[in-house]
């Protein structure tokens, strides 16, 4: 059963094309729209949806929380359940991937990290404000991104060709060189766009991804090696590993 539908992004509408999400430690939301599909609106957001009602702030105060309980949504702000939106990103930079790092006594929960996509970089959010805290710099556009088990984040780049894996250490903001998806099937080539889309890490820290075509691929940093899995319907997009 649906149990709450909200609207996002700095319209409310579709102009905001909303798309990644990442859920931090509290089960809180963090949704990235893109704001790349109008003429007239450019600009990029992020916005946190509370995971339980107790996180909701009555900011009316009228002593109920006004939120949705089903398939309708409230007004763009009036949900009391939808804690902040902030721009992010210059216009045109297009937030893509998110996720979520380990935290600290500060937010035990975690701090959402969102890459732009046109602007090669990583923002580091305040997850009670919305504020940005910290930025990293990327070689690669980022499209999706995942926390591995050592606390480093995994970005999945599909440009610049043919697709690459890039890791950052949230703590310090140092980025490893990126790595190569060439010679694999999360390549693109001038014929196909196979570059990796879909990203997750196993608790083993191999980072899987996926494809425009039918193909999963996993990475093992421990050695360089690749595996390449060919699924037997494409197209292969979203991947989760489990425990």
């Amino acid at each position: 059963a649906e149990v709450a539908r909200f609207r996002v992004g700095l319209t409310g509408t579709g102009y905001d094309s909303p798309s990644r999400t990442a859920v931090d430690g509290a089960g809180n939301a963090y949704v990235a729209s893109r704001a790349h599909v109008s003429p007239e609106m450019s600009q990029g957001s992020v916005t946190k949806l509370a995971g339980d009602a107790r996180a909701c702030v009555d900011r009316n105060g009228d002593g109920t929380i006004e939120t949705s309980t089903g398939a309708s949504p409230l007004a763009l702000g009036r949900d009391e359940c939808s804690a902040w939106t902030v721009p992010l990103c210059e216009p045109g930079g297009i937030p893509r991937a998110v996720a979520v790092d380990r935290g600290d006594a500060a937010a035990p929960g975690g701090y959402p990290w969102v890459g732009c996509w046109n602007d090669m970089s990583f923002w580091k959010l305040h997850p009670a404000t919305g504020a940005a805290l910290a930025s990293v710099g990327t070689t690669v556009q980022p499209y999706g991104a995942a926390v591995a088990p050592d606390g480093s984040i995994w970005a999945a780049g599909m440009r610049p060709r043919p697709g690459f894996l890039q890791r950052f250490d949230p703590a310090t903001g140092e980025a490893d060189d990126a790595v190569s998806t060439e010679g694999t099937g999360c390549s693109s080539d001038d014929d196909l766009e196979r570059a990796p889309y879909g990203i997750s890490i196993d608790v083993e820290g191999r980072v899987w991804v996926t494809s425009f075509d039918r193909y999963v691929c996993r990475y093992d940093p421990r050695d360089g090696s690749w595996l390449t899995l060919t699924l037997p319907r494409s197209v292969t997009r979203g991947v989760a590993a489990g425990h």
